[in-house]
């Protein structure tokens, strides 16, 4: 049993594709006890590779799936994926439709509806969005996967009509036995209040509410909400820099895109995400600099 591995984006693997890294993972590793992927682009040559790998649990942050997560997808809902735990927050896909927020949850919705079929293995499952629309699927995935255990929403802004839906469902499900509510930014100290009470009253399903003061940290939310979006997609809503350079004198390194942003609560910054053009991991990176 191997322990927990984190890929960062921040973290460039060079010297080695990604794609034969994952390769080698899977070959070397018998058992991957938790893998966590955060702020990176994964090409396609990688995406199948990453549903084959042994490993309980995946974890996916502020990740682009260039095949719009179909390998991930498919593996799932066939049952060939091993994880029984997943954690995704901020997934795209690898194409920009609209610059609607419904596109934006394309992928999860897609994933949401495979964790629903009934091959699926996965009983733990995180989900986490800025700005969460996806509660019908997720109504479906509660009434067609029954071996759910357990549900955490994280950064959810669920419409108030869709909660008593989700909530009746919750209550209704077979298996599951643990709800946490994590940072639910749109909710009052009101409304938690009235949720705990409401759900302590009716449901038997043991519920966590972890809702710690969010503070607007301008780079954080600028890249959640903004930066992150726009660079992926080659969008900007302010000026664009192109930029080029190479790696170990032989690979080619774009820095695509250098979205310039303007806070009034604080300085200037810029984000600059740079993509190896290969096999290779997409790395990003955030470089905060004064203007």
């Amino acid at each position: 049993m191997f322990g927990s591995l984190t890929l960062q984006g921040e973290l460039p693997i060079r010297g080695k594709h990604f794609s034969s890294f994952l390769r080698h993972l899977d070959k070397d590793l018998a058992t991957l006890d938790k893998l966590k992927i955060e702020g990176a682009v994964v090409n396609r040559l990688a995406c199948p590779l990453l549903a084959q790998i042994n490993v309980r649990e995946l974890i996916l942050q502020r990740c682009v799936l260039e095949d719009d997560g179909e390998s991930l997808i498919n593996a799932i809902s066939c049952g060939s994926a091993t994880f029984q735990t997943l954690s995704i927050d901020r997934i795209h896909g690898g194409y920009y439709h609209s610059q609607s927020t419904s596109s934006l949850n394309r992928v999860l919705n897609h994933l949401l509806h495979a964790i629903g079929d009934e091959k699926c293995r996965i009983k733990h499952l995180r989900v986490g969005y800025p700005n969460f629309d996806v509660p019908v699927s997720l109504i479906d995935t509660l009434q067609n996967n029954q071996k759910l255990e357990s549900l955490c929403l994280c950064n959810a802004n669920i419409p108030t009509k869709f909660w008593i839906r989700l909530l009746d469902e919750i209550s209704r499900h077979q298996s599951l036995s643990l709800l946490e509510l994590e940072n639910m930014w749109n909710f009052d100290q009101h409304e938690v209040a009235y949720l705990r009470e409401m759900l302590a009253t009716n449901f038997r399903v043991e519920v966590l509410i972890n809702r710690e003061p969010i503070v607007k940290q301008d780079w954080l939310d600028q890249w959640d909400e903004v930066v992150f979006p726009q660079l992926c997609f080659n969008r900007f809503r302010r000026g664009v820099t192109q930029l080029g350079t190479t790696v170990d004198e032989s690979r080619k390194v774009g820095l695509f895109g250098a979205a310039l942003l303007a806070n009034q609560f604080s300085p200037k910054r810029i984000g600059l995400l740079m993509s190896i053009h290969a096999d290779t991991l997409v790395c990003l990176f955030q470089t905060p600099v004064d203007v």
